[in-house]
């Protein structure tokens, strides 16, 4: 996926994502390798953590949601991209897991970050 469609892609992605967001996420994921970049357009919606009231036909139906802050790093987008890349689901996980699950999506986003 070249940059330029990774733009148009996180720019179309969601209209109530402040600027500064769409560009940390743009950034870090043209960091990350194009497999990757592929799974997330096909199947990652990113959405900021702040209260607000949003209407089915404004969400583009995908079947993982990342919740983000604009002030969120690289480093924390690439891991939450690692989770759903490794397919960890906290909400069904063996609470006994989630150690296991932070390590690996740490280890994931570092090197993915650090081949970049």
């Amino acid at each position: 996926m070249k940059d330029k469609k990774l733009e148009e892609n996180y720019f179309v992605l969601d209209a109530q994502l402040p600027i500064v967001l769409v560009s940390k996420i743009v950034k870090t994921l043209a960091k990350l390798p194009i497999e990757v970049q592929e799974f997330v357009d096909e199947n990652v919606q990113f959405i900021e953590g702040r209260a607000s009231t949003i209407r089915k036909e404004q969400i583009i139906e995908k079947p993982v949601f990342i919740i983000l802050r604009a002030n969120n790093s690289e480093f924390t987008i690439a891991h939450e991209v690692a989770h759903a890349w490794l397919n960890h689901d906290e909400q069904k996980a063996d609470p006994s897991m989630y150690d296991k699950n932070q390590k690996e999506a740490n280890q994931l986003a570092k090197k993915w970050l650090k081949s970049s």
